[in-house]
């Protein structure tokens, strides 16, 4: 990786941008459509860092970081900073779309089964992405919503994902909560954009997102606020970098 600051790196053919910071500052310097796809996975502000594994006691956020407490889930974005978000790229994809009423015309955050994702979807106005999880046991929801910006084609992926174990391969360690798989997004970038496209993630979290892009050739800048998030996701990029040099 090339070090610019303590904040802001590359990769190593730069195709790939990290920043530590706030996205708001970021995206004010912006032009309209300066990106040609907004892929981010903002805080649903469920308080999902606070919540406790039924029988285990642990929570959450302590875990799965191993930072401490944390408060990256205590809000929601304004409607403000969707606006933003929208204003400068041609197009989105923003994961938990029905957590947020300026997105979703109905939300509804609590869908856990297959025929509820369904049924939602089917009702919806809305352009929906639906990742089917494949999960084998029924404690977690059979899947997710991102929200698609009306250009783009609703799908859906289906991709197992359960904890930290992804499609056949054994478990990935977590540095983020709401980690998601390098795979799923590298199934996203291939279905929503073109090899000269630009891409910005405002919630870079474990920057799974960075692994897929440099892997699909898509330029990219991943902006993360917190800072052990942020240093967590350079070393795992670092990491995947150094593997392919061995080849």
């Amino acid at each position: 990786m090339i070090k610019i600051s303590d904040t802001e790196y590359f990769s190593n053919d730069r195709s790939i941008r990290f920043i530590q910071g706030d996205c708001n500052e970021f995206m004010a310097g912006l032009k309209d459509n300066e990106f040609d796809l907004n892929l981010s996975d903002p805080p649903y502000g469920i308080g999902f860092s606070d919540y406790e594994r039924r029988g285990s006691g642990i929570k959450t956020k302590e875990r799965h970081t191993k930072n401490g407490k944390k408060k990256w889930d205590a809000f929601v974005p304004s409607n403000e900073m969707f606006r933003l978000m929208q204003k400068i790229s041609t197009n989105q994809i923003f994961f938990g779309g029905n957590y947020f009423e300026c997105l979703a015309k109905t939300i509804s955050p609590n869908l856990k089964t297959i025929l509820q994702f369904k049924e939602y979807i089917s009702t919806s106005t809305e352009n929906w992405l639906f990742w089917h999880k494949q999960n084998p046991v029924p404690n977690f929801a059979d899947g997710e919503l991102a929200w698609l910006s009306e250009n783009l084609q609703p799908t859906q992926i289906y991709f197992r994902y359960y904890g930290n174990l992804e499609g056949n391969s054994s478990a990935v360690e977590k540095i983020h909560p709401t980690q998601k798989p390098v795979d799923l997004y590298r199934n996203i970038i291939r279905l929503y954009t073109k090899p000269t496209d630009t891409i910005l993630d405002c919630f870079g979290g474990s920057m799974s997102h960075a692994i897929a892009a440099h892997m699909e050739k898509r330029r990219l800048t991943i902006i993360e606020l917190d800072i052990d998030y942020f240093s967590k996701a350079i070393e795992r990029f670092r990491i995947y970098e150094s593997q392919l040099s061995l080849f």
